[in-house]
C-alpha cells in the first residue's frame, strides 16, 4: 500500500518536465524578446532523450536582437502581406509573420522599402516529445517551354518521348524533430524545457510535358525532388508563460555536432531583467605606439554588467599598474586587466600594445644626384629637402651647390628622421676647373660613353672623383 501511495504521489512529478509547447508560448503583439550571443565555444548539445538536464548558466554576452512585437497594420507596407498578424520593426526594416494554432512563420521582409517574399517556420507548434514536424513553403517557379522540344533521355526519363515544357519549383524544407525533455539551467532560472532539432533543405522539382512521339498523346510527369542540405540546429523551447522566444539556439553540421560550441540565448523580456556577471569587456579603442621609442598607445574598454561598481587591476611592462577603467600614455608590450563586479565574479583579458619599426634614412651620391634611402617606419614617405627648391619632395635631387645638404623624411604616422650630406663635386666657377686633371670617362646624360657630337650635353668623369658638365660646341 506505503509503494502504491508513493508511486500516486511521484507520477505528478515526472510528468510535469514533459511538457508540450503550444501556440500559448508564442510572442504576442506588445511582447518583447531580448536575445544575446556567447562564442566562447563552451558548450555541447548535451544528450537527446528523457529527462535530461542542459547546462548554460555561464552563458554570458552582450544583447544582439531586441525584438518587439508590434502590430502590422501600424506599419507602412501591411498590404503586401495581408496575411500577416504581428511584426518586428528594426530601424528601416520591417518583418512581417503570422502567428497561429500552428507556430510563429515569417511571411516577408521590406527593407529600407523594398519588399522580400520570404516563407519560414519560426518557432513551430505544438511540440511534443519524439514529434517530427515537417513544413514545405514554395520560394518560387521558372516555367520554360522548349523549342524545338528536346528527347525525355535528356532528363533521365526513358521511353519514345519528347520534352516541349519543364516547370521548375524551388522549395524549402524545414524538419523539426523533437528529440529530448528535461531542464535547462540558463544564467536567469531553470526552465522544463524540450529539446528540437531543426534542419533546413532547398529542394527543386520538375514537373515536364512528355509527348508520346508514336500516340502522340502528352502527360505532364513530376520528376523526384533534388534536396540539399541548407543548415542545422539544436533549439531549447519552454511552457514558461514568461518566455515567449527559443531558450537556446545552437548551430549544428548536417549530423546535429555542434562543434562551434556557440550559442544564442533568450536574455529576458525588458533590460532589468538581464544578468550579466561577470561583466563583458569589449575594446572600445586600442591604439599602438606611433613612433619608435614613444610611450603613446592607449586602451579604453568598454564594460557591461548588471552588478556595478567594478574594480580594475592593470599591470604590464615596466611595473606598469593602474586601478583606471582605461589606461594612456603606454610602452610597447603586453597588458592584463582582472574586472571584479559587485558579486565578487571577475574576468581577466590581455591585449599587446607594438610599435613599429626604427625608422632610419641614409644619403648617397652615385654621381650628381643626392639619393635618400628610408627604412623601417610605417610606408610610404616624404620627402623635404633644405637647401632645395620647389617641387624638391622626392628621394632625389640634383644639387646645384656644395654644401651640406639635409632631408628629412616623414612616414605615414608622421615619424620623422632627418640625415645630412656634405656635396663637394658640383663645379660652380670656370676658374676651378683644373684642366690637368686626368679624365676617367666622358659619358652623356643617359651614361652612355661618348666622343662628342656639337651641341651634345657630356659629363666628364675626372679621377679625382668630380664630375663637371659640359656642352660641346665643335
Amino acid at each position: 500500500m506505503n509503494r502504491l501511495i508513493y508511486l500516486f504521489i511521484l507520477l505528478p512529478c515526472l510528468s510535469f518536465s514533459q511538457i508540450s509547447v503550444t501556440s500559448n508560448n508564442l510572442p504576442n503583439i506588445g511582447d518583447t524578446a531580448i536575445v544575446s550571443g556567447d562564442y566562447s565555444g563552451t558548450f555541447t548539445a548535451g544528450s537527446p532523450g528523457a529527462n535530461q538536464n542542459w547546462d548554460f548558466s555561464t552563458a554570458t554576452g552582450t544583447p544582439e536582437m531586441m525584438l518587439g512585437f508590434i502590430d502590422p497594420s501600424t506599419t507602412p507596407y501591411q498590404g503586401a502581406f495581408p496575411n500577416s498578424n504581428i511584426a518586428v520593426k528594426d530601424d528601416l526594416t520591417f518583418f512581417y509573420l503570422n502567428r497561429s494554432v500552428n507556430g510563429l512563420a515569417m511571411m516577408g521582409i521590406v527593407d529600407s522599402g523594398t519588399i522580400f517574399s520570404w516563407q519560414k517556420v519560426m518557432l513551430p507548434a505544438p511540440l511534443n516529445y519524439l514529434d517530427t514536424l515537417i513544413y514545405t513553403n514554395i520560394m518560387g517557379q521558372m516555367d520554360t517551354v522548349l523549342s524545338p522540344a528536346i528527347p525525355s533521355v535528356f532528363l533521365d526519363i526513358p521511353g519514345p518521348y519528347l520534352v516541349d515544357s519543364i516547370v521548375v519549383t524551388f522549395e524549402s524544407v524545414n524538419e523539426f524533430i523533437v528529440d529530448g525533455w528535461g531542464q535547462v539551467q540558463m544564467p536567469n532560472s531553470t526552465y522544463d524545457a524540450l529539446r528540437i532539432f531543426e534542419t533546413l533543405y532547398n529542394s527543386e522539382s520538375y514537373l515536364v510535358r512528355l509527348t508520346d512521339t508514336i500516340t502522340g498523346q502528352s502527360q505532364w510527369t513530376q520528376t523526384p525532388s533534388d534536396m540539399e542540405w541548407e543548415e542545422s540546429r539544436y533549439l531549447w523551447r519552454t511552457n514558461d508563460p514568461s518566455v515567449n522566444w527559443s531558450l537556446v539556439e545552437m548551430e549544428t553540421d548536417s549530423l546535429g555536432n555542434s562543434s562551434f560550441g556557440d550559442i544564442q540565448y533568450y536574455a529576458g523580456n525588458s533590460i532589468n531583467s538581464i544578468v550579466i556577471s561577470p561583466p563583458i569587456v569589449d575594446i572600445n579603442k586600442l591604439a599602438d605606439i606611433s613612433c619608435n621609442g614613444a610611450a603613446d598607445g592607449l586602451i579604453m574598454l568598454d564594460v557591461y554588467g548588471t552588478a556595478i561598481p567594478f574594480v580594475f587591476s592593470w599591470f604590464g611592462p615596466s611595473g606598469f599598474s593602474s586601478t583606471s577603467q582605461d589606461i594612456f600614455n603606454l610602452e610597447p608590450g603586453i597588458y592584463e586587466v582582472t574586472i571584479t563586479d559587485a558579486n565578487g565574479a571577475s574576468i581577466t583579458e590581455t591585449y599587446t600594445i607594438s610599435e613599429p619599426p626604427l625608422l632610419t634614412a641614409s644619403i648617397n651620391q652615385p654621381l650628381l644626384d643626392l639619393v635618400v634611402m628610408a627604412s623601417g617606419g610605417t610606408p610610404p614617405y616624404s620627402y623635404i629637402w633644405n637647401p632645395g627648391i620647389a617641387g624638391d619632395t622626392l628621394a632625389t635631387i640634383t644639387p646645384v651647390s656644395n654644401g651640406i645638404y639635409t632631408c628629412e623624411i616623414t612616414d605615414k604616422l608622421e615619424c620623422i628622421t632627418t640625415v645630412t650630406f656634405n656635396v663637394t663635386n658640383v663645379i660652380t666657377d670656370i676658374r676651378n676647373i683644373k684642366h690637368e686633371k686626368k679624365k676617367s670617362a666622358i659619358i652623356d646624360l643617359i651614361g652612355k660613353r661618348n666622343k662628342g657630337e656639337k651641341g651634345s650635353v657630356l659629363l666628364y668623369i675626372f679621377e679625382d672623383g668630380t664630375v663637371e658638365k659640359r656642352i660641346f660646341l665643335e
